[in-house]
């Protein structure tokens, strides 16, 4: 009898994870936002989850029936409209949030604003078991509220320290400096101060933000719940970071690292050109790519003149990313190509280093296929990560809009000529990758967990229960100022007392 009742139990778990109904939600218009969580929509649907998936870049896989995509695709002209002037204004942190905050506001109102997303709010028999939303400036996780579900949130990059305070998770300013200051790394006073500036600014801005989100829970959802109680109702957090390549930072057990793993996936082969291109390249070649949201075709014309003079210039070929057909000027050993696939450049034998923006996703494929590399950051995370790349010797940096072609020119040959960058990064990725789950079998485990569970409120943090003086102890230490004033002023006030007395006396003895 027993016995039967722990098979039913088992099997009743089993169903619970096996046939749930996930909702999946990747508002930011960025391939590599995108892409890096489809091979979780593809496992989750193989396991036979029924999956709705919102995104900008569809799979398009037929093979994978239980995955219902949702294309948001025509949300990219909002972010392309305003990306050059987000660039542009990389040296001033305060505009760069400011248009941030104002493109993330559009995004998500007009994709919300979809007719297949509205008739996924407004259909009362709609349902589903779990919502796993990106967790970055977005109103969607008020899903949850419409599904009376849990929720999952994904980051593709490190957290913000201001994203992880939302749900109750520790963040110092100065040991862990958030990635838009580009400071990494041992910090001067200076630099300190300038965190705990940012820090106070970030925390004078958040109510904005939630403003905006509660406005368009409002105006979407017909939802009136705090948003600072929806993120704190947080069951996981899914970060793309590794503590060998990002902050070796205590984490919640709600936050789950998953990694540089997650989208190793079997990549599209090259095209016959590229190919021929890098198998001719019998001295090696050099990979040139500023990623998904960077087009080299918008580089300041006095960057692409040092940038095409330093490639003229080179003993090798260079195969260049560039999003147009032509590029006047082309020398002769530098090869343009539309779309190529990142893995498989990055795998091929002739590779000597990667050219990059520096972002996240780029710097783990280049440490996963150990590819020194040469960072040319451009804005948001880029700076940091090129910053702490060079920290831990796999790679240098360059600055667009300040090198020189002798400048250039020296990095990439420094890169390649010297074995101490090739032999480092060896060392990087095998720590990397010396793991006993890959990112997606956590992110896996963790999402079926969840279902099973049906949330995790168990690993809720204590900070979001106390006030935040308790948190930061201003009731303690300012009833020990208040104790030890009052101590001092009692002792004054006796030994005060106690000198007019004695003197008082000595006094009166004198005249006598």
């Amino acid at each position: 009898m027993e016995a039967a009742k722990l098979i039913a139990l088992i099997l009743s778990v089993t169903r619970v994870s096996e046939s749930a109904r996930i909702l999946g939600a990747i508002p930011t218009p960025s391939y590599s936002h995108q892409v890096l969580f489809q091979p979780l929509w593809r496992e989750l649907s193989l396991r036979g989850h029924q999956v709705t998936v919102l995104t900008t870049n569809p799979i398009n896989d037929p093979t994978l029936t239980n995955l219902t995509e949702i294309d948001l695709s025509s949300s990219f002209k909002i972010l392309d409209d305003k990306l050059l002037e987000i660039i542009n204004s990389s040296q001033n942190v305060l505009k760069v949030m400011q248009l941030t905050i104002k493109t993330f506001h559009d995004v998500n109102d007009f994709q919300l604003q979809h007719p297949e997303v509205r008739s996924l709010i407004d259909d009362e028999d709609q349902h589903f078991d779990l919502l796993i939303v990106e967790y970055i400036l977005s109103p969607m996780f008020y899903f949850s509220k419409r599904f009376r579900c849990p929720y999952i949130g994904l980051l593709p990059l490190d957290s913000s320290n201001i994203n992880y305070r939302s749900f109750g998770h520790p963040a110092h300013p100065t040991l862990y400096p958030d990635m838009l200051m580009g400071i990494h790394g041992e910090t001067s006073l200076l630099e300190r101060v300038q965190l705990i500036l940012f820090e106070l600014f970030m925390v004078c801005i958040a109510p904005m933000v939630r403003g905006w989100e509660q406005e368009m829970a409002w105006n979407h959802f017909r939802d009136t719940t705090p948003v600072e109680t929806i993120r704190a109702e947080i069951s996981l957090l899914f970060v793309n970071s590794d503590p060998v390549l990002h902050y070796n930072r205590p984490l919640l057990p709600s936050v789950i690292s998953i990694g540089g793993t997650l989208a190793r996936i079997p990549t599209k082969p090259l095209e016959k050109n590229v190919r021929e291109f890098l198998d001719g390249a019998s001295q090696g070649f050099v990979y040139f790519s500023l990623g998904s949201n960077v087009k080299s075709k918008d580089i300041p014309a006095r960057s692409m003149d040092v940038i095409l003079a330093t490639f003229r210039r080179l003993p090798y070929k260079v195969l260049w990313k560039y999003e147009l057909s032509d590029l006047p000027n082309l020398p002769t050993n530098v090869f343009i190509s539309q779309w190529v696939s990142q893995m498989e450049v990055l795998g091929h034998r002739n590779i000597k280093t990667f050219i990059t923006h520096g972002g996240v996703h780029s710097m783990q494929e280049a440490i996963f296929s150990r590819v020194p590399m040469v960072g040319m950051p451009f804005f948001v995370d880029q700076p940091f990560n090129v910053k702490k790349m060079t920290h831990l010797g796999v790679a240098l940096s360059v600055d667009y809009k300040t090198m020189t072609v002798e400048e250039l020119e020296s990095s990439i040959l420094e890169v390649i000529d010297n074995p101490r960058y090739r032999n480092r990064i060896e060392e990087l990725a095998d720590l990397a990758e010396d793991q006993p789950t890959t990112g997606l079998e956590r992110a896996m485990w963790w999402t079926e967990y969840v279902l099973r569970h049906k949330g995790a409120p168990h690993f809720r943090s204590p900070y979001l229960d106390i006030p935040w003086y308790q948190y930061y102890l201003v009731d303690v230490f300012g009833t020990v100022f208040l104790g030890v004033s009052f101590g001092i002023f009692v002792t004054v006030k006796i030994v005060s007392v106690s000198l007019r007395y004695i003197f008082g006396k000595s006094s009166k003895i004198t005249k006598i």
